[in-house]
């Protein structure tokens, strides 16, 4: 075939069209493999600022961001590299050696998904913003070796996306003085469902064990709601659950619901200045609610001027006293179970603080139930019941002043038997006071009983005095006892009914004296009275 001009030049633009297109194809090729360098270089630096070299697949790291999905090799580095929002979910078992502290910002807002895995720190995790660690799957747990778990300066919660899993934050730390989570002032923390605190093991300092302190509240807020705090390593009895520290009067413990156990002191109320019902330092709560120490004190107050009140719950202790209240603050009980199922007594103040009882059930098995050794105060009023295997309450120097409820000893009922001719004092305006060998006794010193009040009215059916003890004993089977031999002993007989097998009033010696209402238009009636066969003998007021 010919080809004329035209046919030249037709095959002319399409070899020329050809070139041009291997042309543009070759330099497409080039500018895709110049890009290719450029991204696998980047690639390369990404990798190795992870320390990750190049041959590792970032799919196989141990965290993943939820929103960016990019994985992370370390807690540090996945917290460092978050939005506010986002949430940080485990893919895995990991020991993580980072030696880069985790740190929440202040203006951030993180979770930490466990997911069921557990992660081995050996840096606290400081939370200047607001931090919740849960556990999307069962069985998540974060062991630190750190003094320190969670050093909190924000808000920091446990389950709080969702408490329908269990976790766990468990201290490794071989460091005296150990920590699970240091809240400072003016910071919040919430403890739900589902959640635990715990120490994997007692510690030594010299010869003895060291005290740690499950958390310890520098002037934040703390609130249980369902988590269990536990202290229990070889039940170290200087162990201690929740620490209000001291010189910090910001400092608050509420407790909803929840386990704190310990071998140690439960609750270590030393800081926090509040002091009424609604603001107190320490805020018990919650009929589920359990606080136990097996070798010391369940709560201990040592705080001059907040107050622990106790709304309900179980608390108990078996090595020492239940409740100690060594300072000047008070303790205030509307409610609960309080049991000492060793040979301590119940409630124990030992200083010039106050005990105000309201309600609840408090009992010894093993000695007096409630105690006043020092100079303090014990109020009882409302419908408490008191019983104790020796006394319902013994008093010193101070005053106890009953206004109702039932105290109940198996030896005595009231036992205000003070010595070196320091006085002390007991008033009862209402309630039963039973006692198995004596309801009320002032044995020695300068006590007084006071019963009723001198207001110009007398009730003879209130309060009740009763000795149920049948023994003939010179002070068994009597209402009320006042010493006056060697000591000066006083009854200020106003209101009520004192009932004894022995006697209905023994008034013993030259110093033992009986007041009557100041009207004097009373005089004591004496009588019998039989209850479940026994002949008690009574005595009550009547008008002259």
């Amino acid at each position: 075939m010919k080809l004329n001009n035209k046919g030249f030049a037709l095959t002319s633009i399409i070899y020329m069209l050809i070139v041009l297109f291997l042309m543009i194809l070759l330099l497409v090729l080039s500018n895709l493999a110049q890009r290719k360098v450029v991204l696998d270089k980047l690639k390369y630096d990404v990798k190795n600022k992870l320390g990750q070299g190049v041959i590792v697949n970032t799919a196989e790291l141990p965290y993943q961001n939820q929103t960016t999905k990019i994985y992370y090799e370390t807690l540090a580095e996945a917290i460092t590299n978050t939005t506010s929002g986002d949430t940080i979910k485990v893919l895995k078992n990991i020991t993580d050696t980072s030696t880069s502290t985790p740190t929440v910002e202040n203006n951030k807002t993180i979770i930490l998904d466990l997911n069921g895995y557990e992660v081995t720190l050996s840096e606290q995790i400081t939370n200047n913003g607001t931090l919740d660690i849960y556990t999307s799957q069962d069985n998540g747990k974060i062991y630190s070796s750190a003094a320190i778990i969670i050093d909190n300066y924000g808000t920091f919660t446990t389950n709080g996306t969702s408490n329908s899993k269990t976790m766990t934050l468990v201290n490794t730390s071989t460091s005296p003085s150990s920590r699970i989570i240091l809240t400072r002032t003016n910071s919040t923390i919430n403890l739900n469902e589902n959640s635990t605190l715990t120490f994997s093991e007692a510690i030594t300092q010299g010869d003895t064990l060291a005290s740690r302190y499950t958390i310890t509240n520098n002037g934040g807020t703390i609130t249980v709601n369902g988590a269990n705090i536990i202290n229990q390593a070889s039940n170290n009895q200087y162990d201690v659950g929740i620490l209000n520290a001291g010189g910090y009067d910001s400092s608050r413990l509420i407790v909803n619901s929840g386990i704190i156990e310990t071998g140690g002191q439960a609750i270590y109320n030393s800081g926090g200045t509040g002091n009424t019902t609604s603001t107190a330092a320490a805020i018990i709560s919650g009929t589920e609610t359990q606080i136990t120490s097996n070798y010391s004190y369940a709560v201990y107050n040592t705080n001059t001027s907040g107050m622990v009140y106790i709304q309900e719950g179980n608390i108990t202790a078996s090595n020492n006293n239940t409740i100690r209240n060594t300072s000047t603050g008070k303790i205030y009980i509307e409610g609960g179970t309080i049991t000492q199922t060793g040979t301590s007594s119940t409630v124990y103040n030992s200083s010039t603080g106050t005990i105000e009882v309201t309600g609840g059930n408090i009992n010894a098995s093993g000695s007096s139930t409630i105690v006043n050794a020092g100079a303090g105060i014990i109020n009882v009023s409302g419908n408490p019941i008191i019983t104790g295997s020796t006394n319902g309450i013994t008093g010193a120097t101070g005053t106890v002043t009953v206004r109702g409820g039932t105290i109940t000893g198996s030896k005595d009922g009231i036992n205000v038997s003070t010595s070196n001719g320091v006085s002390g004092s007991v008033t009862v305006t209402g309630g039963i006071i039973t006692g198995g060998r004596i309801g009320i006794i002032a044995g020695s010193g300068n006590a007084s009983v006071t019963i009723g009040s001198d207001d110009g009215n007398v009730d003879t059916a209130s309060p009740v005095i009763i000795s149920t003890n049948t023994s003939t004993d010179s002070a068994h089977g009597t209402g009320i006892y006042i010493e006056g031999t060697g000591a000066t002993g006083t009854l200020n007989f106003y209101d009520g009914i004192v009932k004894g097998p022995l006697y209905s009033i023994r008034l013993r010696g030259s110093g033992a004296t009986q007041n009557l209402p100041s009207s004097g238009l009373y005089e004591v009636e004496s009588g019998t009275e039989v209850i479940d066969g026994t002949t008690y003998q009574t005595a009550k007021l009547k008008l002259k």
